[in-house]
C-alpha cells in the first residue's frame, strides 16, 4: 500500500527500521526545496506491516524531480528483498506512483542494480555509472603508488577545513571550463552548497603549499551509514600536474579512513577521461542509473506503435 506521510511521521517510521540516509536528512531536505522551488513528499510503500519502499520524491507541478546531478534521489528498497519480491514490490510501487504524478525523474543510487520493473513500467533508463572506493583497501595503480611516493619530499599541506569563497570558486569553475551548465545554474549550484556548508554533512579537503591553495575537494558527509561523496574537485592553476590530484585523493581516504567511513562514492564514471582516472583508485564500479517516465511519452509510444502497426498490416492486405 502506497502512502504519503507527514516529514515527522515518515522520519520516525524510517528511524525504526533503518538509518536515514544523508539525502533524507531534514537540513539537507530543506536546502534542496528552497533552492529548486519544489516541495518533499513523504512516500512509503508497505507490505505486511513493513516498509518495503520509501520514497522521498522532491515534487512540482505533478511532476517528481532529480533536480541536480551530484544528489541520488531518496528511493530506498529494502535490500533484504528476494528477487520475486522486489520485482512484484517494486512493480506496484511505480504503478501506484504513476496514477499520481505526470512525469517521474529518478536518479537512482548505486543499491538499486535492478532496473527490470522500472522498463516493465515504461519508464526510460539512462545508463550512468560510479566508482566506490572501499577504505578497507586503499590500493591504487602503480603510477598513483609513484606520484604519492614522489610527493613525499615536498612540503604540502593536506586538510580538512570548512568551505570557504576561495574554495567553492575553484570548484565551480570546472562547470564553466567544461560547458555543463548555465552561469543561472551554476549560481544555483552555488547557493545550495554555500547553504549545506552551514551543516555537518558537507567539508572541504585541500592541498596547500606554502600556505597557497593548490587542490581542492569538496565533500558529502553521510555519517551514520560511514560513506562520503566527492561533490566537487578543481585545482588552483591549469598548468598544475594531475600527479597531485590523484595524491590528495589518496591523503582524502586516509583523513576519512581515521574519522570511521568505510566507503567514498566518486561520484560519477560517464565521462571517458574522468572515468579513466578515477579507475586508477581501483574502486568497485557501479551503476547510478537515471530513470524517467512521462504519461505524454508513454501516451505517444502507444500511438505510434498503433499506426505503424495498422501501416504493415494495410501493406499486407494490399499486397495479397
Amino acid at each position: 500500500m502506497l502512502k504519503f506521510l507527514s516529514q515527522d511521521d515518515w522520519i520516525v517510521k524510517m528511524k525504526s527500521q533503518r538509518k536515514l540516509f544523508f539525502n533524507e536528512q531534514p537540513k539537507v531536505v530543506d536546502a534542496l526545496v528552497h533552492k529548486h522551488s519544489c516541495t518533499a513528499e513523504y512516500i512509503v510503500f508497505e507490505k505486511k506491516g513493513r516498509v518495503a519502499i520509501s520514497f522521498l520524491a522532491l515534487v512540482k507541478s505533478k511532476n517528481i524531480i532529480s533536480p541536480i546531478h551530484f544528489f541520488y534521489s531518496a528511493l530506498w528498497i529494502d535490500p533484504m528483498l528476494g528477487d520475486t519480491k522486489y520485482c512484484e514490490y517494486v512493480s506496484d510501487f511505480l504503478r501506484m506512483l504513476q496514477l499520481q504524478f505526470k512525469k517521474i525523474d529518478i536518479r537512482l543510487s548505486p543499491s538499486i542494480e535492478d532496473v527490470r520493473p522500472f522498463l516493465w513500467a515504461g519508464f526510460s533508463i539512462d545508463n550512468r555509472f560510479t566508482y566506490i572506493k572501499r577504505l578497507d583497501k586503499l590500493e591504487y595503480a602503480k603510477d598513483v603508488h609513484k606520484n604519492i611516493e614522489k610527493s613525499s619530499n615536498a612540503t604540502y599541506l593536506y586538510k580538512q577545513e570548512l568551505l570557504n569563497k576561495e574554495i567553492l570558486d575553484i570548484n565551480l569553475r570546472i562547470f564553466l571550463e567544461l560547458k555543463l551548465y548555465s552561469k543561472k545554474s551554476i549560481n544555483k549550484i552555488k547557493d545550495l552548497i554555500t547553504q549545506l556548508s552551514s551543516t555537518e554533512y558537507l567539508t572541504c579537503f585541500s592541498c596547500y603549499f606554502e600556505n597557497q591553495l593548490l587542490v581542492s575537494h569538496i565533500l558529502f558527509l553521510d555519517k551514520e551509514n560511514k560513506i562520503a561523496y566527492t561533490v566537487l574537485k578543481n585545482k588552483q592553476y591549469k598548468e598544475q600536474s594531475g600527479s597531485l590530484h590523484s595524491v590528495l585523493y589518496h591523503h582524502l581516504f586516509i583523513y576519512l579512513k581515521s574519522q570511521g567511513f568505510e566507503y567514498v562514492d566518486l561520484l560519477g564514471a560517464n565521462m571517458e577521461p574522468i572515468s579513466l582516472f578515477k579507475s586508477r583508485f581501483k574502486a568497485d564500479l557501479h551503476t547510478a542509473n537515471i530513470v524517467r517516465y512521462s504519461k505524454t511519452r508513454v501516451f505517444f509510444d502507444i500511438v505510434y506503435k498503433k499506426i505503424t502497426y495498422l501501416i504493415k498490416r494495410t501493406i499486407v492486405i494490399a499486397r495479397s
